[in-house]
């Protein structure tokens, strides 16, 4: 017979000010192979006082976040057994592996109303939040629960500059249209569907990333290229817009048009009367009055005008 219960339980609650409830369900199967195959099931009211927490019924839940609440660690205990579990964070919780003291084990996840499950509004925001698990593929709603937008798949690149950026692009030179697609990947050309693109445009507050073929980076942030000026963007990356080839542009007002730093996502149906449509179609620019941030491409011949080593472009917004 255990005996640890009471002990665990009465710790907990003598520091039991300034707790909140949460509400627990762990999902978990018998076979240790890293999916969660016909899962049992348990709700449990779990009590959080910072990073620890605890849940009290026929069996006591306790344990706590780690690493900033990166990693979760919690025991279950009743008077027949203990059962452990480890696990790391997700974007929609906490998924991990269990074993017991009679040797068995299995997958199990958590999913809480803390937040874990709440889907966030943009890539940067899954990364401020502590949610982000890399590179990869997230849920974002930028527009907020209920409101426009349903929330919807995107890619998330969490490792360059500083991370929490959103893929809304892939356009490479040579191709006559732009096509949206449910999926913005790395792996296939496309663009974001407008009202999406919209969305995730008004909730992004910090800039513009160009990723080449060669990963070769460009950035400029929204204070040196003011986002909210309507002249400096497009509101739609699919073949309906009208404006010219520029995605975002900073033009001097009398320098004329050679004189430009520009993130270019052009096509044949949208710019028809540019005859260098093809070999420019997917570049950026860096020869106005206000230059980049982050610039990998060094000096040129022709200034900031380097789309002539420029094949494709990933975009990406935070």
């Amino acid at each position: 017979m255990y005996n640890g219960i009471n002990g665990i339980s009465v710790l907990f609650f003598m520091a039991s000010f300034n707790c909140v409830a949460d509400n627990w369900t762990i999902q978990f199967d018998e076979l240790l192979d890293g999916s969660i195959e016909n899962p049992s099931e348990i709700l449990l009211d779990a009590t959080v006082r910072k990073e620890v927490f605890v849940a009290e019924e026929d069996t006591i839940t306790s344990g706590s976040y780690l690493f900033d609440k990166k990693l979760i660690s919690f025991s279950r205990v009743n008077e027949y057994s203990v059962r452990y579990y480890l696990g790391t964070k997700k974007e929609y919780g906490y998924v991990g592996t269990w074993y017991d003291i009679d040797g068995r084990s299995g997958d199990w996840q958590l999913l809480s109303d803390s937040g874990n499950n709440i889907v966030k509004r943009t890539c940067n925001e899954i990364l401020k939040t502590g949610n982000s698990v890399g590179d990869g593929y997230y849920t974002i709603d930028p527009d907020g629960e209920e409101v426009g937008v349903e929330p919807f798949e995107v890619y998330c690149d969490m490792t360059n500059q500083d991370g929490g950026w959103t893929l809304f692009a892939y356009h490479k030179d040579n191709i006559a249209s732009k096509n949206s697609v449910e999926t913005v990947s790395p792996g296939q050309l496309g663009v974001m569907e407008k009202m999406r693109w919209q969305a995730l445009l008004a909730s992004s507050e910090e800039g513009i990333m160009t990723i080449d073929q060669a990963g070769r980076k460009a950035m400029v942030t929204f204070s040196t290229m003011n986002k909210t000026q309507e002249k400096d963007r497009i509101e739609s990356l699919a073949p309906d817009i009208v404006k010219a080839q520029y995605l975002w542009v900073a033009q001097h007002p009398t320098a004329g048009v050679n004189y430009v730093s520009a993130i270019i996502i052009n096509s044949q149906d949208t710019s028809q009367n540019n005859t260098n449509y093809k070999i420019n179609g997917a570049s950026v620019y860096n020869s106005g009055h206000l230059k980049f941030d982050v610039w990998e491409y060094g000096s040129s011949p022709y200034g900031g005008h380097v789309y002539g080593s420029i094949d494709s472009l990933q975009y990406y917004i935070k």
